[in-house]
């Protein structure tokens, strides 16, 4: 396969009355989340690990913990995280993100984060590939400042 027919997988958020996809989030995605809600990263990051003291071992389980404790404190976020997904980051379909049933929007945030890590296998190891890649870019830092 090329790259250029690269389609991304999606899931089905299905409503009472109607249904929405989502796909997992690419990097241009995350920069776009951390652009927007840079003064509340710490705040989310903590509010990830109250729930998962380790991160490096994170389960399925412990994505619907995140997903629900995100969804109850970090509403903004959320709503913006699923707009992404869905590829519909207009005003309207933000507001709409935010309106969706509390269910539904933890139903969202654990299949986006499902499959943004299915393809790369798993959260553990996505977490391990960037932790590397942070430790080989802080060498090089490290490198560079020692000349």
């Amino acid at each position: 396969m090329a790259l250029a027919d690269y389609q991304p997988e999606v899931r089905v958020i299905q409503l009472a009355k109607t249904s929405f996809t989502v796909r997992g989030l690419s990097l241009t995605d995350v920069t776009t989340l951390i652009r927007e809600h840079l003064p509340d990263l710490e705040s989310l990051v903590d509010i990830a690990g109250e729930v998962v003291p380790d991160i490096n071992n994170v389960t399925h389980d412990d994505l619907g913990r995140i997903a629900i404790s995100l969804a109850e404190q970090a509403p903004g976020f959320v709503a913006n995280l699923i707009a992404l997904a869905a590829d519909a980051t207009d005003e309207k379909s933000v507001s709409a993100a935010l309106k969706l049933p509390f269910p539904v929007q933890v139903k969202a945030l654990v299949e986006i984060a499902d499959v943004t890590f299915a393809e790369v296998g798993g959260v553990k190891k996505a977490v391990e590939s960037i932790a590397g890649l942070m430790k080989m870019k802080q060498a090089q830092i490290n490198r560079t400042t020692d000349q």
